[in-house]
């Protein structure tokens, strides 16, 4: 097996969509302006990608960001990080199968995981029951940005959310009189890949429990149908209330991710 950089994009691309549920949320790093900053290697065998890797190096170094990719073949996975692991920086974040984080702690010093599912949905026929509130949801446009912004902030300061994730128009808000309640958006959406990222759920910690993650989210779902063949999300595999209501929705799960921070062992 050949270990090797690559910077053919539309390879990478293809070997991605080999399993889109799979590879939802990194296909939106092939994105010009992340993919510009990022590396790329593969394990390949006669020139076919077996596994990948990207590795995002941030100014910060508490903020670069490895992914191990692969399409259920663990072996490969597990070369490729063998063969570029000298060559990856002193700290950073990796989203890596349970199979292979084992491996980082040969060199590195490393957190205790956060196990995250990553599930899909392939149909409409239950999400007109997760509906529940049609009268007060409502599409959104970057002029609600910050609005948006400081609600989500608010409940998770953490969260990946920029402007151009508005301005795709698949973001959808439930209100009631002056009160944002709840919201669900995408991540990454592409109508010529036909394939969508969810993310950004969030309810108001005084309206949990009544379905308004729910509605929306499911609000959402219905209106990517029009374009779009693959949904998925991923969600923490210990948020047990989230799991249950994206069932609800018609989301099963798919696969599962590690993810944990990694300090280089001096």
């Amino acid at each position: 097996m050949e270990i090797t950089a690559i910077s053919d994009r539309e390879k990478i691309k293809n070997f991605l969509l080999e399993e889109p549920y799979l590879h939802l949320y990194e296909l939106g790093n092939l994105h010009e302006k992340i993919f510009s900053r990022s590396k790329w290697f593969c394990a390949s065998e006669n020139g076919a990608i077996k596994s990948a890797a990207m590795l995002h190096i941030s100014e910060n170094d508490n903020d670069n960001i490895l992914f191990l990719l692969e399409n259920k073949n663990t072996e490969a996975a597990v070369r490729l990080l063998q063969g570029i692991i000298s060559n990856l920086p002193d700290c950073f974040y990796a989203h890596v199968s349970h199979d292979t984080a084992a491996m980082l702690n040969t060199v590195y010093e490393t957190s205790s995981p956060v196990i995250y599912n990553k599930m899909k949905i392939t149909g409409d026929i239950l999400l007109a029951r997760s509906i529940k509130y049609p009268e007060f949801t409502y599409r959104v446009n970057k002029n609600d940005f910050e609005a948006i912004n400081e609600f989500l902030r608010g409940i998770n300061p953490e969260a990946f959310f920029t402007s151009a994730m508005i301005e795709t128009g698949k973001y959808f808000i439930i209100r009631k009189n002056s009160d944002l309640i709840a919201m669900a958006g995408v991540h990454f959406y592409s109508k010529e890949l036909k394939i969508a990222a969810i993310g950004n759920v969030a309810t108001a910690p005084e309206y949990r429990g009544k379905g308004y993650a729910g509605s929306v989210a499911a609000t959402l779902c219905r209106d990517l149908w029009k374009d779009i063949k693959y949904i998925g999300l991923n969600v923490r595999a210990d948020n047990i209330p989230a799991i249950k209501a994206y069932e609800k929705m018609g989301f099963v799960y798919y696969s599962s991710h590690e993810e944990i921070r990694a300090k280089r062992i001096k």
